[in-house]
């Protein structure tokens, strides 16, 4: 029997039942539910009562400083600020009484506390009496009374839903409405003051709460919506939602439903409503003249059940259906510090939306457990959810992610996750059911995604090759089984390989963007998104051209003469600019690394024009304009800014240029005309010299650069110089371990900021320091294609003013900045390190994600196509509320970690699972751009050549030896030693060569037993 209450308030503030009333308004409810707003409330009424001789102030949280008991009056005392008092216990629909005698200063009862920053404040303060409604960024008085002055106040407060009456010795001195909060905490306070509070007396019901051992599912009174969700797991919590902080451009809470079936957008928050209880379950309905909305949760032992459904009184057509989340979110920028304590960490999320399947996963920002998934497990859904925000820049609580059924009216162009209209008439209900659980890792996230949500767990490459085979593997839910894989309008084929697990394998030839559905057993379907790639070294060489022909400036009259600098794509003019703080545009930061690219390619084949123009952009824009005369490096060559406040940047600029410096070391002196190797090699030595006498307490985005040049100095015998660097490094060493160590710390609370952040573990890792794995953890769960590569849209607000045009906050499909291939260094590292496949097969989605900003064969770009050669900032497939970057400005650097992993490494793992690479019987086939490293764990064997214009195009393994062809990419000889080694690097056989130019040479390893 579902329970229904109705509470009358008299004028003077007493409470009445009439149980006959009750009856019939439940009978009116149950008919016609959408004509009343009634509260949601399981009024067992709890009543709370200060006794100071018994109790003391045991059960509330205070500053003992400011209060405690005298006279058997509790007393408040406080002249430098506020002083809050408050028990733990919350309520709903209160009633306060409390006795206030105020000898200076201001004093008052809080109520509906939510947090310290969050609640209703009712004040007194000479003749005045005040209602204030406090919020984290903001303070409003809510009203204003006059009062007479006397010797004691009684204080009566009555909140019921969203009305709020207090009353002064019996009489109504304030009665307004305001549905900021409806529940919560309450306390006493002080301000700058003393006061005598006695008589206190709390009853009221309790919060409508949902909890087992794992959730505390906290729900709003008169919306039914969700406030608070707290997450336990092996004693460790996180609140995932934080609904307290209402922004007046999103005032939407967890769960709010968003509609519009031809009147517009409106939501949940605005219909009628009512909620009902059960055991275990609470239910709320809302609804107008034209349709009823019910949405039930239900918490089990392990999971919490949500379940929407929406039906229509006369046939409709609905644009718009989509649920809200507000999970806590944040944007930090370190500056000299990679993370900073907090009170409580935020959380950050991450979608994937496909048909029958989608979930939202969200976590803390620091990466530690417990994580909550929320899976859809009945119903379907429109291939891609959008992200909703409204467009204020800087203002994340303006974002929320919402599951849309459908975002047609948002969003109806015709693009690849084109929105449907849904057509519903009163006997066919619309329903979904979403299940939230927590989980530990990815191991655990896909063991319950099985058990819990009886749905799919899918591993393949994200991206691959034009012409490669891509391989697809599937585990199942017991008793479920595929029916169906289609491709393109083609049935693949598919093989049972294990207990519910299956193999697809396609051979893929078109670049682009693809989809391969999947139906199952019942009926369900989900499909999975891979990108088909250009051939990267050809990528590569045109993104060089392009570099050298648009983005150098040979303007002798600009203040940027030599620089590269951002362009516009449809233009093709530079962005160059003086004025503005952001680096990009001033030809240092980030935008040098599309030097390193053409660096690169020169350093595999040299063509003597394009060293001739880096080495005047190295000689006459970074080291003349970029660095002064001791190697210190400015924010903004072009107005010399060095200010403090640009430090932590100019920090990383030394270690953009030291690259650049090392990168051009490792060409012949034959091709150079401005300055020898080694004089290059002596400036990467005299720039991190600059960097390490800052005394960095983060490392910056080329850490694995480093060691390179150290070892490079060693090689040339410039010992002096690579122990110099050495012992400096070391005082960043130790500033980064006792960080590691801080944050260790289980009760300290931080928020880090992932671009400084996680870099530290690949330094520490290269380093040999066990302490990586600190700064190693978040990277494993707090970016959004670490999960799964499925997984389009990691939450991360980047507002790029390199592009100098308004963009709104942009959610990035798995955040292809080239911060995702340098933040998936350590993934990399830590598979070497801990053999563990989901790091790799992280680690190269991530990596490889790259490519994203060089798709110039994706149709949807709202500005117009690229080409191949040229980059954008970002690329957001069917986000209707957002744009894609049309200025080509910093995505460069996410090659250099591409150029020093998979562009040149392939891996076959322990299991057999081949990584960057094609497979077939004994044939092993690299997907690398300049494959120079075969690592065969199965085997036990490294293959690999020392020259870097040296590559190996396929390996044939036998019984006793190993085929290898060899290919020269340079126009003239080179000479390379081919190696094998055992996976600890004991070397079996060792074999030097010259290679023709530009030719192929088949080699055949005898290996020894």
């Amino acid at each position: 029997m579902k329970k229904f209450y109705y509470a009358y308030i008299r004028e003077d503030g007493v409470s009445l039942r009439n149980y006959y009333l009750i009856f019939l308004i439940s009978l009116i409810l149950l008919i016609f539910p959408t004509c009343n707003i009634v509260r949601a409330a399981d009024l067992s009424i709890r009543e709370w009562n200060l006794n100071l001789t018994s109790d003391g102030l045991a059960g509330w949280n205070l500053n003992a400083d400011a209060w405690k008991v005298s006279k058997n009056l509790l007393l408040g005392d406080f002249i430098t600020g506020k002083a809050i008092a408050y028990r733990d216990e919350s309520y709903r629909d209160v009633e306060i009484e409390c006795s206030i005698k105020i000898v200076a200063g201001r004093a008052g009862i809080l109520f509906d506390i939510q947090n310290i920053l969050n609640y209703y404040e009712l004040a007194l303060e000479k003749d005045k009496m005040y209602l204030i409604l406090q919020k984290t960024s903001d303070k409003k008085y809510l009203s204003s009374v006059n009062i007479p002055r006397l010797e004691s106040y009684k204080i009566k407060i009555i909140q019921r839903g969203s009305r709020i009456k207090i009353l002064l010795n019996e009489m109504v001195m304030i009665d307004i409405e305001d549905q900021t909060f409806t529940d919560g905490k309450v306390g006493l306070m002080v301000y700058k003051g003393k006061a005598y509070f006695s008589d206190l007396s709390i009853k009221g019901a309790p919060p409508l709460v949902l909890k087992n051992n794992e959730m505390e599912v906290l729900l709003d009174g008169k919306s039914g919506n969700i406030k608070s969700l707290l997450g336990f797991l092996n004693d460790d919590g996180v609140q995932f939602c934080d609904s307290t902080i209402i922004d007046k451009d999103n005032p939407w809470w967890w769960g709010t439903v968003l509609l519009d079936y031809g009147k517009g957008l409106i939501s949940s928050n605005n219909m009628k409503s009512v909620t009902t209880t059960e055991d275990s379950s609470i239910v709320t309905r809302y609804g107008d003249e034209s349709i009823e909305l019910v949405v039930e949760r239900d918490l089990r032992d392990k999971f919490l059940e949500e379940t929407y459904t929406l039906s229509s009184r006369n046939d409709l057509t609905v644009n718009t259906l989509g649920v809200v989340f507000r999970p806590t979110i944040t944007m930090h920028v370190g500056e000299h510090l990679s993370y900073f304590f907090v009170e409580k960490t935020p959380t950050t999320y991450h979608w994937f939306t496909g048909k029958d399947l989608a979930y939202l996963l969200i976590t803390h920002n620091n990466g530690r457990a417990p994580h909550l998934a929320i899976v859809l497990t009945e119903g379907e859904i429109n291939g891609y959810t959008p992200l909703y925000n409204l467009g204020v820049r800087h203002n994340p609580l303006s974002s929320s992610p919402v599951l849309f059924v459908t975002g047609y009216g948002i969003d109806n162009r015709n693009h690849e996750y084109k929105q449907s209209q849904i057509h519903l008439d009163p006997d066919k209900p619309l329903s979904f059911t979403l299940r939230y659980f927590l989980f530990e890792d990815q191991e655990d996230l896909e063991k319950k995604l099985i058990e819990i949500c009886k749905q799919p767990v899918f591993h393949y490459p994200r991206y691959i090759p034009a012409g490669k085979k891509l391989s697809i593997e599937v585990r199942l839910p017991q008793g479920l089984e595929i029916n169906n894989v289609n491709f393109k309008g083609t049935i693949l084929p598919f093989v049972k390989i294990g207990a519910d697990l299956y193999r697809i394998e396609t051979l893929v030839e078109d670049t682009g963007l693809h989809r391969i559905n999947f139906r199952f057993s019942n009926n369900k379907e989900t499909f999975i998104l891979f990108e088909c790639i250009h051939n990267l070294r050809d990528l590569i060489d045109k993104r060089a051209e392009t570099i050298i022909k648009f983005q150098f400036n040979e303007d002798i009259n600009s203040p940027g003469f030599c620089g590269i600098f951002p362009i516009d794509l449809q233009t093709k003019k530079s962005m160059l600019s003086p004025d503005v703080g952001n680096c990009q545009q001033a030809g240092t930061g980030e935008i040098t690394a599309s030097a390193l690219i053409v660096l690169y390619k020169n350093i595999v084949n040299p063509n003597i024009e394009e060293i001739k123009k880096i080495e005047l952009y190295t000689n006459k824009w970074l080291r003349e304009k970029c660095q002064d005369e001791n190697y210190a490096c400015y924010l903004n060559p072009l107005n010399k800014i060095i200010g403090g406040d640009g430090m932590g940047f100019r920090i990383w600029n030394a270690n953009w240029l030291s690259t650049i410096y090392y990168y051009l070391s490792l060409i012949e002196d034959r091709y150079l005309t401005l300055q020898t190797r080694d004089t290059y090699l002596l400036w990467a030595y005299d720039t991190l010299k600059w960097f390490f006498s800052n005394k960095p307490t983060y490392i910056s985005p080329e850490p694995h650069m480093i060691r390179k040049i150290i070892n490079e100095l060693y090689a040339r015998d410039y010992n002096n110089e690579a122990r110099e660097l050495e012992q400096m490094r070391k005082v960043t060493i130790e500033n980064i371990i006792s960080q590691a160590q801080e944050i260790s710390k289980k009760d300290r609370e931080w928020v880090m900021d992932q671009n400084a952040f996680i870099p530290n573990s690949t330094f520490l890792f290269i380093e040999g320091y066990k302490e990586a794995d600190v700064f190693f953890e978040p990277a494993v769960i707090d970016l959004g294609y670490s999960y799964d590569p499925r997984v389009q849209s990691a939450f991360r607000i980047w507002d790029d003013a390199a592009s100098g045009y308004y963009y709104k906050l942009i959610p990035y499909p798995t955040m292809p900045h080239f911060w995702t291939s340098i933040v998936g260094y350590p993934l990399l590292l830590a598979y070497e390190k801990y053999h563990k496949e989901e790091f790799l097969e992280s680690a190269y989605n991530s990596i490889m994600s790259l490519y994203e900003s060089y798709n110039y064969d994706y149709q949807f770009n709202l500005w117009g196509k690229m080409e191949l050669g040229e980059a954008h900032a970002a690329f957001l497939p069917g986000l209707g509320m957002n744009t894609q970057e049309r200025a080509c400005s910093d995505q460069d650097g996410g090659f250099s970690t591409y150029l020093e992993t998979f562009a040149t490494k392939c891996y076959i793992t322990k299991t057999g699972r081949a990584v960057n690479c094609d497979r077939e019987n004994n044939r092993i086939v690299s997907w690398a751009a300049y494959p120079r490293e075969y690592i065969l764990e199965d085997t036990g064997y490294k293959i690999y050549t020392t020259n870097m214009s040296a590559i190996i195009n396929f390996i044939e393994t036998k019984e006793e030896s190993i085929l290898i062809e060899l290919e020269n990419l340079r126009k003239d000889e080179v000479n390379t030693e081919l190696r094998v080694t055992s996976m600890d690097g004991r070397v079996i056989r060792s074999k030097t060569l010259t290679l023709k130019p530009m030719k192929r040479q088949i080699l055949n390893i005898e290996l020894r037993k």
